[in-house]
């Protein structure tokens, strides 16, 4: 009897023992993984990475020099009249293409967030306050406002010029280059991308105010005064911002407390696989007979490792990103590259790479701008030709600006009564033939085109 007792005591005391075993087997595997995490955060910070939101946002800016102020003004009226705004908004942007779609007049309140848009474009810097608690969760609501206005500037630019206000005209255009500026100084990626939205925006606006005054010299200067203002967009400035993200993120996944929200962020639920397999079959069995609806939760040492993973990979792009520059030419294939390197290293580490944005279109959009920069500065010398010798240039009579997409010359075709100027690069194809731009057809139509007011011109 006592050797029954003592074996059954025995074989309770191996299954209590190898239980004790698979549970803390993970936080064995990973030991270490506080230490780890703890120094890849000081690795990002020695790389530049900002390790506070003012570390990331810089000093306040006075309201002298905010363009905020006029602009939240400018959105409490919005706000206000939220029914009308988007009623004229939704009609300004069906009039592009219909011309038989005509927008409500302005009203008192609209002419004021004009006029406070204006009395924005006069500052230098534009920072909204915010609530940074929670960096991960805070929410831009400004943003969509911003680019409201845009189209209502643009619209009264037209409008403007049509009636020879060319001061009240330019300053429309001067604004909405001043909220694109507004827009990629948030450094985040929404904010990069919204800002050449609104960039080419103002283009189409602009060609649209030539297209309708006959190319009358103002509105030359205007186009070529914007145009030239232009600032290139470095995505270092936001990338900053994307790998702060990044870092806090994993923040929220290193402690016990947050990391289920850490998780929701990314999109995903808490991992049902701890990255034991014994221990992962052990709470599959424990699960179906006692916990049937509660999810399997990594242990705090699975948890940190992933965070430090994401900690080290946002380092590695950021990195990679910085010694890079604006080469354009090459960012796509390192973007692909790390976002590889990222998907493979992964697998143990709970598919966190899912949070690694690695935006492949980037550069792309950034060769858009630059075309569309130059485009605009070709009509314009072709425009003024035409004025000066009363007949369309042909190849040869001007030296036209050179197409950022192959580094060759733009294209310029000519009619009788117009012109067609457009760069070879808005609709490349790679060896795979995919089209790598990431502009629409109807967009590079309305973007790459430049006509003479009588000139019949259908498509590419």
């Amino acid at each position: 009897m006592k050797k029954k007792v003592a074996w059954i005591v025995g074989i309770v005391g191996a299954l209590a023992l190898a239980v004790a075993v698979l549970t803390i087997a993970p936080d064995l595997q990973h030991v270490g993984s506080a230490n780890k995490f703890n120094s890849a955060l000081k690795a990002a910070h020695s790389a530049g990475i900002p390790a506070t939101v003012e570390e990331l946002l810089g000093p306040p800016i006075p309201d002298e020099s905010n363009a905020a102020i006029e602009l939240n003004k400018a959105r409490k009226i919005l706000e206000a009249n939220k029914a009308y705004f988007d009623l004229l908004v939704g009609d300004i942007k069906k009039s592009h293409d219909d011309p038989t779609v005509l927008p409500a007049p302005f009203t008192p309140e609209a002419e004021q967030i004009l006029a406070l848009c204006r009395q924005a474009s006069h500052k230098p810097s534009c920072s909204f306050e915010r609530n940074w608690s929670n960096p991960v969760r805070t929410t831009f609501p400004e943003l969509p406002d911003l680019k409201f206005f845009a189209h209502m500037l643009g619209h009264d630019m037209v409008i403007q010029a049509e009636k020879g206000n060319w001061d009240t005209a330019e300053q429309d255009a001067v604004a909405i280059s001043k909220i694109s500026q507004y827009c990629f100084s948030e450094p985040f990626q929404f904010g990069f991308l919204l800002a050449h939205t609104i960039n080419t925006m103002n283009a189409k606006t602009m060609q649209r105010m030539v297209h309708k005054t006959d190319a009358h010299p103002r509105s030359l200067e205007i186009v070529e005064k914007v145009a030239g203002a232009s600032q290139p967009h470095s995505i270092m400035h936001y990338q900053k911002g994307e790998a702060f993200m990044h870092i806090e993120i994993a923040k929220l996944l290193s402690n016990k407390k947050t990391s289920e929200g850490a998780y929701s962020v990314l999109g995903f639920s808490p991992p049902s696989q701890s990255g034991n397999a014994l221990l992962d079959l052990w709470h599959k069995i424990k699960r179906k007979i006692d916990e049937p609806s509660e999810p399997y939760q990594s242990s705090q040492a699975v948890r940190t490792a992933q965070a430090a993973f994401i900690v080290e990979k946002a380092t590695a792009k950021y990195k990679a990103l910085s010694a890079n520059g604006d080469n354009i030419d090459s960012l796509n294939t390192l973007l692909r590259k790390l976002e590889v390197d990222a998907q493979r290293s992964a697998k143990a580490n709970g598919a966190v790479w899912k949070m690694l944005s690695y935006a492949p279109n980037i550069a792309d959009t950034l060769r858009t701008a630059d075309a569309q920069d130059a485009l605009l500065k070709g009509a314009v010398e072709i425009h003024r030709y035409k004025a000066a010798k009363g007949k369309n240039p042909i190849a040869g009579d001007i030296v036209l600006p050179t197409d950022p997409f192959t580094d060759k010359d733009l294209i310029l075709k000519t009619f009788k009564s117009g012109f067609s100027l457009y760069s070879l690069g808005a609709n490349r194809k790679d060896d795979g033939g995919r089209i790598e731009n990431s502009v629409s057809r109807e967009e590079v139509d309305l973007v790459y085109r430049y006509r003479m007011p009588d000139t019949d011109f259908g498509g590419r």
